[in-house]
Order: structure tokens, then C-alpha cells, then sequence
């Protein structure tokens, strides 16, 4: 077992150490989440191999998008992202102080971590929610 995989099951206490009724729950939850959490791997795949189908339709007949009743499909090229490089303001004269009294945190959140011990690296999932 590789170091990480046994880093990441000493981290976390084992359903064992619950009482029988919450153990049993716990243990078919993890079952049901690993089951799921397969299911939307090849559902997000699935899916985008027939968004990149309906794309090459679309643009192949040089359109704006399809639609069938109320189904609607819309590929389009969107601009990068403009965003704040603290290498670029430190180039540009500004002090690291002044970007540093500049940061503010945001707000806290939960973040909710699965995976499957000893799943190679692509089946492994982790998700973070912000509440």
C-alpha cells in the first residue's frame, strides 16, 4: 500500500468504532457514495463525449447552436478569464506589504472528502461543497 493510501486510512477513525445501528448506516452509505460516485464518472464522460459530438454538428454546419423541442444545445467560444497576478503587481512596482494588507479571506465552508483506498489516481474523487 503506498504511503499516501496509508496516510489518508490513519487520518480518518473506522466505522468500527461506531455503535452497531450507526456502523450498519455508515457502512451502507460508503457502499451507496462509492456506487454513485462511479456512476456520475461515467455519466460525466458519456456526457461529454456527446457534447463534443453535438459541437462538431453544430459547427460543422456553421451554427449557433440546436435545438430539438425543448432540449437546447449551445457550444460557443467564451475569452479567458481576466484576473490579478501578484507576480505582474510586484513587476509593476507595487510592494508585496501592499498586496499582503490587501488579501481578505472568504468566508468558511465544509468540504466533504471521499475516495477509494488504492483506486488509481482517475477514479479517485474528491469534492469540496461551500455552504
Amino acid at each position: 500500500m503506498s504511503e499516501r493510501n496509508q496516510n489518508a486510512k490513519s487520518e480518518v477513525d473506522s466505522v468500527y468504532e461506531l455503535e452497531r445501528v450507526e456502523r450498519k448506516r455508515a457502512m451502507e452509505l460508503l457502499k451507496e457514495l462509492a456506487h454513485v460516485t462511479e456512476m456520475e464518472k461515467v455519466y460525466k464522460e458519456r456526457g461529454d463525449e456527446i457534447k463534443l459530438s453535438l459541437e462538431k454538428i453544430q459547427r460543422g454546419q456553421n451554427l449557433n447552436g440546436l435545438r430539438h423541442e425543448r432540449l437546447v444545445f449551445i457550444a460557443k467560444d467564451m475569452p479567458g478569464k481576466r484576473m490579478l497576478d501578484r507576480g505582474l503587481l510586484i513587476e509593476n512596482g507595487v510592494v508585496p506589504s501592499i498586496i499582503e494588507a490587501s488579501m481578505k479571506t472568504s468566508k468558511s465552508y465544509v468540504e466533504r472528502r471521499f475516495k477509494v483506498i488504492g483506486a488509481t489516481e482517475g477514479n479517485e474523487r474528491e469534492e469540496s461543497l461551500k455552504d
